[in-house]
């Protein structure tokens, strides 16, 4: 009987380790498939970036269009529409705070902007400077 029991016990155990080591992530491990590319400026975004690409980008929330639109301007001053994710919280963000997001290329037709799905509030006021594998 005790044996039995030091069985389920390591079986409860070795379940809890799975499900804490398995965390937040939802997909296979070892792909780039949620790896967000490093932007250094909205002219980028208008020049190389497809529709659906994950992007950061650094810079200041403007303007407000109305709804979860707004304008996005980054260090060299281009702008660019973006969509707050209305299922988050935004109310840690100020109007012309230094931020980065981290969002999805949307682009149509006619036009294209930014589906923010988190951003994050920054220190340094410099340029993004790095460079894009």
């Amino acid at each position: 009987m005790r044996l039995v029991r030091i069985y389920v016990l390591i079986l409860i155990v070795s379940f809890f380790c799975a499900v804490a080591y398995a965390g937040d992530h939802r997909g296979p491990r070892g792909f780039n498939n949620y790896k967000y590319q490093n932007i250094n400026g909205i002219s980028e975004i208008y020049k190389h970036c497809h529709d659906k690409e994950k992007i950061t980008l650094r810079g200041r929330l403007t303007r407000y269009f109305g709804d979860d639109d707004y304008e996005f301007t980054d260090s060299f001053g281009d702008t660019i529409e973006v969509e707050l994710d209305d299922d988050k919280d935004w109310s840690y963000l100020a109007k012309d705070e230094f931020i980065e997001i981290f969002g999805k290329v949307d682009r149509d037709d006619f036009k294209i902007k930014i589906d923010v799905k988190d951003a994050k509030k920054l220190l340094n006021q410099e340029p993004n400077t790095s460079i894009n594998p």
